[in-house]
């Protein structure tokens, strides 16, 4: 070019162009980067690019290069390099050609690495490490695509194998921790344990707190060769295992725990030595059939409903702690849905006890009948995931029928439609017995029919009903209703008014029931006052309860006695005056069901060296006289009462009657200590 050309100042010429041109397109991509392919690729590689046993296993390994985007040739061909990490030194291992330059070309496609030219060789490491490369040399020129290495890691060597020596050992025996060793695996153990806890030993070379796995068997049988009874496959971590126990199929025999270590190249171990185990399973349960207390006689009526119905399940030999009852009440016909009453495990406790109530068990049963249901009571009992299949049941009947007034109030006893008696002397003052009536007749009656003070005004009898007049808690008159009755009445004897303490509320009513039948309905009690000529002595005083009841802090301390104190105006009763103090039990609240062996006497003469007035007697033996009045809990049955009078003089001119409650129980015992139940 000239000057000017270079200075730009004059145009350049169209051959001068096209030389310019061909002069930029020479270097135009000469200081382009060079463009790096990616690694090729193998399917299926670990952490750290490690290759499973299950990739060395096969003849080849696959490797997948990257697409190869420059112009295609003939003659073009691939090769697959490798070599070990570090090392100059490459290898060869499959080459070929891709084939035709058209549509039929394959490429990239999947190449072969083989799996023999990875030989693990690194002693003193846990695996040995390769690259290996894929490049395509043009047909032309047979230069080669860059060599981009994709870095593997090989380790064929197992856990407890000598890497140099390829010799395997057995892995150590497992450590037990619970079952503690040389311990049975027994029931009791069973009880509280849900898991075989052990050890494994973390010590031999390459351990891998990470990726290190275990197969745990636990079998009746051990062998190396065929290993049975896999339990499970668990990370080792730290070594500290457990198995659960509820997927053993346990019996009494002697069992072994032994494993198999895996890498996480998929390198396994020989089975490990074995650590034998002794299992003692108790023997099944003998299962004895239930006992309904209050229905020994074969019913529960509406007078057993009064205190608690329970049913007792016997412990039964063979039993384990945490094996379950689960109680049913049903009807006895079929088709009868059952009732749940409960469910509870053995424990410590000795007995079962379960407690039916009436609105939830025994109405449903009885229904709208008029007559007595038959029922069953029965149990499953359970053992872990285990139910026995025979199932005891007792039989009994539940009679709820009555007889008298429709009444909405069961099981109360009482029947407010029955109207309530009228007690009346030669007087004519209702409810009122004066001192005057107390010397001529004194009649008790009640009216069948509706009158104003209220009742059923829709019920007659039917002619098959028992009643019963009662005044004070003794019995007046017992008689059956014929249907045509439209009142009962009585003459009270003169000797039951004579042994009423007099005084006010004293209770009268009426009771019916059934002939034959269980269940007795009574009115509401009417209250009568007694009135007496004479002397009316207070009743003796005993220690009480908080509640107004005699429990154990009111016996004394060593032989749990009863003190009574008797206070006295000496006007009444003076120097030399006989006084027998006297106590009965009762086994209802109201003072009836008198327990005869439970009668108390003792006789104490006035003195005048008495303090205040007042002297004191006990009431001995406890065991007699008043621990009968409690009944046990198993029993059901409420407690009864106590009764403590005196009589005065020579004609034993009985004092005022003080009737309580007794409370004997805490928790399971009476007051000495003694079991309530056997």
């Amino acid at each position: 070019m000239t000057a000017k050309q270079d200075l730009g100042k004059v145009s350049l010429n169209a051959f001068e162009l096209a030389e310019q041109s061909r002069d930029q397109l020479r270097s135009w991509r000469m200081d382009d980067p060079i463009v790096q392919n990616d690694p090729p690729s193998i399917d299926g590689l670990l952490r750290g690019n490690l290759v499973p046993k299950s990739l060395l296993d096969n003849t080849n390994i696959k490797v997948m290069p990257i697409p190869y985007l420059n112009t295609p040739h003939l003659r073009d061909y691939y090769q697959v390099l490798l070599r070990k990490k570090g090392s100059s030194a490459e290898d060869i291992v499959e080459e070929n050609d891709l084939g035709p330059v058209d549509a039929t070309r394959d490429w990239p496609r999947e190449v072969n690495l083989p799996s023999a030219k990875l030989v693990d060789a690194e002693i003193s490491r846990f695996s040995t490490e390769y690259e290996v490369a894929v490049i395509v040399r043009n047909g032309d020129s047979d230069n080669p695509t860059p060599k981009v290495w994709l870095g593997i890691q090989v380790d064929r060597c197992s856990p407890y194998q000598n890497k140099q020596s390829g010799v395997f050992d057995n892995p150590v025996k497992a450590t037990l921790v619970s079952p503690a060793p040389d311990a049975e695996l027994d029931s009791q153990w069973l009880e509280s344990n849900t898991e075989i806890k052990f050890s494994i030993s973390t010590g031999y070379q390459f351990y891998d707190v990470v990726d290190d796995k275990v197969d745990v068997y636990f079998s009746k049988d051990y062998s190396q060769t065929a290993p049975s009874g896999f339990v499970t496959t668990l990370p080792l971590g730290n070594g500290q295992l457990s198995i659960p126990v509820a997927g053993l199929s346990l019996e009494s025999e002697t069992f072994y725990l032994y494993y198999r270590l895996r890498d996480l190249a998929g390198n396994d171990s020989w089975v490990s030595l074995d650590r034998s185990i002794v299992v003692n399973i108790y023997p099944d349960a003998v299962l004895t059939a239930p006992v309904v207390p209050l229905a020994i006689d074969g019913a529960i009526d509406l007078h057993d409903v009064q205190s608690r119905v329970f049913v007792e399940v016997k412990y039964p030999v063979n039993g384990r702690k945490n094996d379950q009852v689960t109680l049913y009440i049903v009807k006895g016909q079929a088709g009868a849905t059952p009732l749940l009453v409960d469910t509870k495990e053995l424990a410590d406790r000795g007995d079962l006890q379960f407690e039916m109530f009436y609105h939830t068990h025994l109405k449903p049963v009885f229904g709208d009948s008029e007559i007595e249901v038959p029922a069953k009571v029965y149990y499953v009992y359970k053992r872990g995931n285990s139910t026995y299949p025979n199932q005891p049941e007792t039989l009994f009947v539940v009679d709820f029928s009555v007889r008298g007034p429709a009444t909405g109030e069961l099981p109360d006893l009482t029947n407010k439609n029955m109207l309530r008696v009228t007690v009346e002397g030669e007087s004519k003052t209702p409810n009122h017995i004066t001192s005057e009536d107390r010397n001529g007749d004194v009649e008790e009656y009640t009216p069948m029919a509706k009158t104003d003070a209220g009742g059923d005004p829709e019920w007659t009898p039917m002619g098959d009903e028992e009643f019963e007049l009662w005044l004070d808690g003794k019995l007046v008159k017992k008689d059956v209703l014929l249907g045509s009755e439209t009142e009962i009445r009585s003459l009270v004897n003169p000797s039951l008014i004579d042994s009423i303490v007099p005084g006010a509320n004293k209770m009268a009513l009426w009771k019916i029931r059934e002939g034959g039948g269980r269940n007795t309905l009574s009115s509401e009690p009417q209250p009568v006052q007694v009135d007496e000529v004479g002397i009316e002595f207070p009743e003796p005083k005993i220690p009480l309860n908080r509640f107004g009841d005699v429990n154990c802090e009111s016996l004394g301390s060593m032989d749990y006695s009863l003190t009574v104190t008797v206070e006295f105006d000496p006007l009444l009763i003076p120097v030399g005056t006989d006084i027998i103090v006297e106590s009965i039990g009762t086994t209802e609240r109201d003072g009836t069901g008198e327990i005869s062996s439970t009668a108390f006497s003792k006789s104490y003469k006035i003195n005048g060296g008495e303090v205040g007035n007042k002297f004191e007697v006990v009431i001995e033996p406890y065991a007699r006289c008043i621990k009968p009045i409690q009944p046990t809990l198993g029993s059901g049955k409420l407690s009864g009462c106590i009764k403590v009078w005196y009589l005065v003089g020579p004609n034993q001119t009985k004092s005022a009657v003080n009737m309580k409650i007794v409370k004997l129980l805490s928790d399971e015992n009476y007051c000495e200590g003694t079991p309530i139940r056997k």
